[in-house]
């Protein structure tokens, strides 16, 4: 590891939050930081053109406390409103530390305080903390959640913890997420970086990887500080997950100058993802419509991947079956998942 980096003793934070018709959970939000143990922060609140009282309610905050700074602009998507905040932080000298909250997330107290223990202890780029899911019945923890010590995450081990590959490919870590709440970085980290505007789903993903791609090191934290709300209006939910497969499909562009360890995790979430989005299609009896799309995609990965990720026994069955057509791959699922029922009635009984 390269311990090159300064640690950073009582650092600044700057806490990006976008908002977006979100006047039943935002003050919650807000409240749980104020409450924060750690205050020394200051809180970035952009309004992406929202058509209930979620302005109103941040505007508040702003008359409360000096810390809270708000903007407003027309609608124009979650990247947009994380990137102007990002312009805002960027003027900002005192400002170290980097946070992106959703606006119905709940922080618990202690959540800028372990990023702040974190960076005062270690030369890191950036740190991930425990998350965990809730709704309105209350948490919803991971069957699988393993505790563990502080994992020092070197260039590579950082792609594989973030996406859940390689020896992280349990995903059994507290830490372990998709979305960005429980991931803080130094401003320095992706002051070239910003948000996909085009992009208008797995932006966090996107913008990790680019990120991952400036850092030598990170720490992974499994104490849980960050809780992410579920909700069935959040567009993280859709079932349908093709325009993921062209987020990942994207990291491949040679501009992005990654090293051989990045492309191979972004070639392996690529094809998985190819793989999970033909089934769900299938499910949804959308694969007809997006036939050309998916032998589109599958005809670039057999151009562009460079590290063997098609050449597994696994990875040619699945491309030999997809060009078998689309009756056979429906047929394929179809007794696939009879065969699952089966196995799980047969486990039950």
């Amino acid at each position: 590891l390269n311990f090159s980096m300064l640690r950073i003793k009582n650092p600044k934070f700057g806490i990006i939050i976008p908002i977006f018709n979100t006047e039943k959970y935002l003050g919650e939000c807000l409240d749980s930081i104020t409450n924060q143990s750690y205050q020394n922060f200051v809180v970035y609140l952009v309004d992406d053109g929202s058509l209930d009282q979620s302005a109103d309610i941040a505007r508040s905050y702003v008359e409360k406390d000096s810390r809270f700074h708000f903007f407003s602009k027309k609608n124009g998507g979650v990247s947009s409103a994380r990137n102007l905040a990002i312009e805002k932080i960027l003027e900002n000298d005192e400002i170290e530390l980097i946070c992106f909250l959703d606006s119905d997330d709940i922080a618990k107290s202690n959540y800028l305080e372990l990023f702040a223990s974190a960076f005062e202890k270690n030369s890191i780029d950036y740190a991930i903390v425990g998350t965990c899911s809730f709704n309105k019945n209350g948490l919803i923890p991971r069957s699988k959640n393993k505790t563990h010590t502080p994992i020092l995450l070197d260039k590579y081990s950082g792609f594989e913890f973030a996406f859940g590959t390689g020896k992280f490919q349990d995903q059994s870590s507290p830490a372990f997420s998709l979305f960005l709440g429980n991931f803080c970085c130094t401003k320095n980290l992706i002051r070239s970086i910003r948000f996909d505007e085009e992009k208008h789903r797995s932006e966090d993903q996107d913008f990790k990887y680019k990120a991952l791609l400036n850092a030598d090191q990170g720490i992974a934290i499994c104490d849980i500080t960050h809780l992410y709300r579920i909700r069935k209006s959040s567009l993280s939910h859709s079932k349908f997950c093709l325009t993921d497969l062209k987020v990942f499909l994207s990291w491949l562009e040679p501009q992005l100058n990654a090293p051989t360890s990045a492309k191979f995790i972004a070639e392996e979430l690529a094809f998985k993802n190819w793989w999970a989005s033909l089934r769900v299609a299938t499910k949804n009896n959308l694969l007809d419509q997006y036939w050309t799309e998916f032998s589109n995609a599958l005809d670039y990965m057999q151009q562009n991947f460079q590290t063997g990720t098609l050449n597994s026994l696994s990875a040619r069955k699945k491309q030999i079956f997809f060009r078998l057509g689309k009756r056979f791959l429906k047929t394929y699922f179809s007794i696939r998942k009879n065969k699952i029922k089966a196995t799980l009635t047969d486990a039950y009984d």
